[in-house]
């Protein structure tokens, strides 16, 4: 339609860029594979003067800055990447016994930085020949800056790091009862501060993650504060951005999601996806959407959404008549469609966008399916029928994203996937056979997570 068209050019209505993701790199030749390194023998072992960097980074969240001089009473923690950090191989040059340790006050997030090494490799003339400079690279990707000595750690977190939790913005319902989340507006300058503390976690903890641009004032911080007695940490936090949807109201996206290692399996990744939604209905915002989530923030929103909808009956009996119409109809696909009165639906109860809103529909014609299998044929041909229209139709051609299939005819690369594979040779064998082969591999890896999905439900809503 015009008016959309329109909106694309309209600065303030439109959402901010998308970020791009490390395989939209590999696909244009801007990035080198992780798994090819020219430093690494054939064999994968690490050459002379090397270390791998997630083996000797540590991180510890401490209550009190003196707990590091007795190196104890604080939450230890590895890194999960350091690629886009150290070496792209995630390896750091030039040093035999290295250690990093990284020191964060849990209220405050003041770091203080500890390098340490036993032998530091000669220097030669060239650049490339010098010993990577840890405390150099760690500081490109930490403007908030750090601690390098204890004292002046102590003195951060006593004075210019102080922060009152409790006075961070408003709380926002949540059924948490461990953790409460802080809602605030990113534009305030305390706020802001915390955040850049908080922030280059996410570049060891979330593979391709990148900083959000904070010279545009929409963006705003859920900070996850978990509470035992008068003692409060924050356990990790999620940004948000509002942007404009026409005609007349706006959309939140939910952007950096980071639960920090210590306080994950505690379900607080769900307390920020509810505490999302909560705002969003408060602000009588149209809908949430997610940027690039994670295979495992996607699970957790597929969960959170499924046991909203299943709280209303008329998702599940509407489910259920499709089914029935589809089989007594000659096996019509049609009929398996997303009702679009639901996809209305979902968006002015639920604040459930369409796409996740089509995922969800799948979910609950697959949960009703096990209930009776034999439609499980039918809904699995409906399932193919979808896979192949969403990833091989002529129309998906100007899709955002690209997935490499390994079958057994050779590598079938094809369009509209945020997948992670890497794998870029060409194949030779019939397009056609690839096609099929490719489709197989999606149908099955998409029942294998409703199985999962279907499985997560039942533990969440039994309390298992």
């Amino acid at each position: 339609p015009a008016h959309v068209r329109r909106e694309a050019h309209t600065m303030e209505e439109q959402a901010p860029p998308k970020k791009k993701s490390r395989l939209d790199a590999l696909m244009a030749g801007t990035a080198p594979l992780r798994a090819v390194d020219e430093e690494k023998s054939d064999g994968g072992d690490l050459k002379p003067w090397h270390v791998r960097a997630n083996d000797v980074l540590t991180f510890h969240l401490v209550d009190e800055p003196d707990q590091i001089e007795a190196s104890e009473g604080g939450t230890s923690f590895p890194p999960s990447y350091t690629h886009q950090v150290f070496r792209e191989d995630e390896t750091i040059r030039g040093y035999e016994g290295l250690k990093i340790d990284v020191w964060l006050q849990a209220t405050t997030m003041q770091a203080f930085v500890d390098v340490r090494h036993d032998r530091k490799m000669p220097a030669f003339g060239a650049i490339t020949e010098q010993p990577d400079d840890v405390v150099a690279l760690l500081k490109d990707k930490w403007p908030s800056g750090f601690a390098r000595d204890p004292s002046e750690f102590k003195a951060k977190c006593a004075t210019n790091g102080e922060v009152d939790l409790a006075a961070i913005g408003q709380v926002v319902p949540t059924a948490g009862e461990k953790a409460e989340v802080r809602h605030a507006k990113l534009s305030d300058e305390k706020v802001r501060e915390l955040h850049a503390r908080m922030e280059p976690l996410i570049l060891f903890l979330i593979d391709g993650s990148s900083f959000i641009d904070l010279d545009d004032n929409r963006w705003e911080l859920l900070l996850l504060v978990e509470k035992s007695g008068d003692k409060q940490k924050i356990a990790g936090y999620a940004t948000l951005y509002r942007f404009y949807a026409h005609p007349n109201s706006a959309r939140i996206r939910l952007s950096q999601v980071v639960i920090f290692p210590p306080f994950q399996g505690q379900g607080y990744g769900s307390t920020l996806i509810e505490a999302t939604h909560a705002i969003a209905v408060s602000s009588q915002a149209l809908d949430v959407t997610v940027e690039d989530p994670t295979v495992d923030l996607q699970r957790l929103r597929d969960v959170h959404d499924l046991k909203r909808l299943l709280t209303e009956p008329k998702y599940k009996e509407a489910a259920v008549a499709a089914l029935n119409a589809a089989a007594t109809n000659g096996g019509d696909l049609d009929s398996l469609k997303t009702p679009v009165s639901l996809l209305k639906r979902a968006q002015a109860e639920f604040k459930i966008c369409h796409p996740q809103m089509k995922r969800c529909w799948d979910a609950l014609l697959f949960l009703e399916a096990q209930q009776t299998p034999s439609l499980v044929p039918l809904l699995r041909r409906y399932l193919k029928h979808r896979l192949q229209a969403e990833f091989f139709s002529s129309e998906r051609k100007k899709a955002e994203g690209k997935k490499v299939i390994e079958t057994a005819s050779g590598f079938l690369m094809f369009s509209g996937f945020k997948g992670t594979s890497v794998q870029m040779e060409s194949g030779e064998a019939n397009e056609a056979q690839q096609q099929e082969e490719a489709l197989q591999q999606l149908l099955e890896e998409s029942w294998s997570e409703f199985e999962r999905l279907s499985s997560s439900l039942e533990c969440q809503m039994t309390g298992q």
